[in-house]
């Protein structure tokens, strides 16, 4: 924007290219609409046994227009309209046995997914830059038990589950160090949390959150000759260990106020998929 700038880029760019003090300009504009139909039905086998079936049905469509212009372009760029439109079936399927107030035990298998979009890039000789992406997927399959003792005053609540991940929503890299999206490998995710409240006292509570996560691919992907994702690579921002915990005590005068003490515990992770050797460190939070 300076004119030791422009003299600077000028010796290796036509300066009909520069546009002035325009390096360069972009501008894009993307619409998404879905289209669902959902719900669920149980059936009580008895009063303790609850069989759920549920669904959803989905149709969604995203539409994209992009034009640039700058030293990247000889004049300006505009890229042929984008879209992407799919439609499926995400099934739910649980089934729950409840003793009493006290005890609950349950199973679930449901399906979860992401719709994709138009890549507003522009393109590149020599490399096929995909159109978009499209919907990724997962199955979650868990087992938990949630109880309660001396009259609800201790809560707790222990999950186990399973997460199928496939056709992942990532970001790469292409040779000229521009990102686009595609759908690349799978991965798979195992494990358990417990959460468990405490109330020590009408006016005093003590509760305590724990997660150990497992997420890896279980696919390796090649491109262009190049091992990107790795079998066994741990999910960015899959932190192995979450631990959160806090004590309340709500003190007896007029005006109710309340002293909380929490702390909070994340492990460290990957930052991306493509730099799985940059961490973001652990940390511990106190409030």
């Amino acid at each position: 924007t300076s004119e030791g700038s422009y003299e600077i880029l000028s010796v290796h760019r036509n300066p009909a290219d520069l546009r002035g003090d325009m390096f360069y300009w972009g501008v894009g504009k993307t619409d998404g609409e879905e289209k669902a139909v959902f719900g669920e039905a149980n059936y009580r086998f008895t009063d303790q046994w609850t069989l759920t079936f549920g669904g959803r049905w989905f149709d969604t469509e995203v539409n994209s227009r992009s034009t640039y212009y700058g030293v990247l372009y000889p004049g300006s760029l505009s890229l042929p309209p984008g879209q992407q439109t799919e439609d499926g079936f995400a099934p739910k399927v649980s089934s729950a046995w409840r003793r009493d107030e006290d005890l609950l035990v349950y199973g679930l298998a449901s399906k979860g997914y992401r719709f994709g979009n138009p890549n507003t890039i522009h393109p590149l000789e020599d490399f096929n830059t995909p159109r978009g992406w499209k919907t990724d997927s997962l199955w979650n399959y868990e087992v938990g038990i949630r109880s309660s003792a001396f009259d609800r005053r201790l809560q707790t609540d222990f999950t186990v589950f399973l997460i199928d991940w496939s056709d992942l929503q990532v970001r790469l890299y292409r040779l000229d160090d521009f990102t686009y999206g595609t759908n690349a490998g799978k991965a798979r995710n195992i494990g358990q949390e417990f959460s468990g409240l405490w109330r020590v006292t009408d006016s005093f509570d003590l509760s305590l959150n724990v997660t150990h996560l497992d997420a890896k691919l279980t696919q390796t992907v090649i491109s262009a000759g190049n091992e990107i994702l790795r079998d066994g690579q741990q999910l960015p921002g899959a932190s192995e260990w979450q631990i959160s915990a806090m004590a309340v005590a709500r003190l007896p005068y007029s005006w109710e106020p309340t002293i909380t003490l929490a702390h909070r515990y994340l492990s460290d992770a990957p930052q991306s998929l493509q730099t799985p050797d940059l961490r973001i460190n652990g940390y511990g939070q106190t409030d």
